[in-house]
């Protein structure tokens, strides 16, 4: 999924962080910048703001670069958590959601802003691994 957003000039996020960080006058500006960028996408903020607005996710993308390095670890630290609540026998323990995107929203990684790949030839190749329906 990842690969096939990334074929689409539309769906990357490289500009958009490129735009935020262009803003900053020194480095410790452009990163503060870039953190406000990708907190918009992810926690809005502090967590009084971002749960108790009920903004968490408001403005989430299915961008490159977000879903292989935000959505996908965060499905599989929830199903992790459910697994070994089962494991347990038990409830499954509470996850810090905000405490988790912060971290992504800090990152400085760097995301193209030109897009790769066929979309076409990506699409079939996804589709290649789905079962036959019935």
């Amino acid at each position: 999924m990842d690969a096939l957003v990334g074929s689409d000039p539309n769906f990357l996020p490289g500009s958009w962080l490129s735009a935020a960080r262009a803003h900053g006058a020194d480095p410790a500006e452009a990163d503060r910048y870039e953190y406000d960028a990708r907190s918009v996408l992810s926690v809005w903020g502090p967590q009084s703001t971002s749960e108790g607005g009920f903004l968490h996710d408001y403005a989430n993308r299915e961008w490159n670069g977000l879903i292989s390095e935000l959505y996908a670890p965060r499905w599989s630290s929830y199903f992790a958590s459910l697994e070994e609540a089962l494991v347990r026998r038990a409830a499954p323990q509470a996850i810090d959601w905000h405490g988790f995107e912060d971290d992504w929203a800090r990152l400085t990684t760097r995301h193209p802003d030109r897009p790769t790949g066929d979309p076409h030839v990506l699409a079939s190749g996804i589709a290649a691994t789905l079962p036959e329906a019935e």
